[in-house]
This record gives structure tokens, C-alpha cells and sequence, in this order.
């Protein structure tokens, strides 16, 4: 009996690879678009609802916990629109900021995760957030 696997899960980004120790913030930021991204390949579908899929980061600190998500849109009428949004708060919740980084179908979310060139963009809704947490 010869059974082959037809599912193959696989890395289409080139993010490098560094321990937890040798990490920056950056680098933080880029290991969980990363873990985002693959895991946005298996659990977001195409149209229709599905559970938020998320990875949490946090400055090496620990002072401020992020986390990157994709959501379904909450207007039924447009069944095929994600949002990948972006969040952070303090270490005990006591203070919490969200926002929409992009709206659009899956490939165009997974399109966005893959392309380095858009971490400087999620850097940008990190320090925006970053910011109005430390005006509270």
C-alpha cells in the first residue's frame, strides 16, 4: 500500500533565524510576524468565520506584551475580508490599545506577512502603540 501526504505545510518567508538571547526587539517583532504567518496558512480561511490567530511578543523587558492577530470581519456581508491588527498592553491588562493594520482577503494578508519590507511598517504600529500606552 503506497499512501502519499497531500498536506505540506511550508516556509515561504526569508526571515533569518536567531536565538531568543541574540533577539532585539526587531527581531522579536519579525520571529512572530513570522509564527503568524504560518500559522495564518492553516487556520485563517478563505471566506466565512474562524477564531482570531494570534502571537504574542513582548519588549526583552517585559514591560509592554504585543500581540499580532488576524480576525475575520465582523460585517457578514463581506465574508472574505480579514483584519490583521495589532494590540498591546500593560503587564497586568490594566491598560489596553488595538489597530487595524490591514483589511483584505487572506492572500492579500499573507502577502503583506511575507514581504520584509512591511516589518517596518508593523514597527511603526508597535511604536505608535508603544507610545499612547506611555501617555496613560
Amino acid at each position: 500500500m503506497n499512501i502519499q501526504t497531500s498536506y505540506k505545510c511550508k516556509n515561504e518567508t526569508n526571515f533569518s533565524k536567531k536565538t531568543a538571547e541574540d533577539m532585539n526587539f526587531e527581531q522579536i517583532q519579525k520571529n512572530a510576524v513570522e509564527k503568524l504567518y504560518e500559522r495564518a496558512q492553516r487556520e485563517v480561511c478563505e471566506w466565512g468565520n474562524f477564531s482570531k490567530v494570534s502571537e504574542d511578543f513582548s519588549e526583552n523587558n517585559g514591560a509592554k506584551s504585543f500581540k499580532l492577530y488576524i480576525t475575520p470581519s465582523p460585517d457578514r456581508k463581506k465574508p472574505t475580508t480579514r483584519i490583521l491588527q495589532m494590540s498591546v498592553e500593560t503587564p497586568h491588562g490594566a491598560t489596553f490599545f488595538s489597530a487595524d493594520i490591514l483589511r483584505g482577503t487572506k492572500d492579500d494578508i499573507l502577502k503583506f506577512l511575507a514581504d520584509e519590507k512591511n516589518l517596518k511598517q508593523i514597527s511603526g504600529y508597535a511604536a505608535m502603540l508603544s507610545e499612547r500606552l506611555d501617555k496613560e
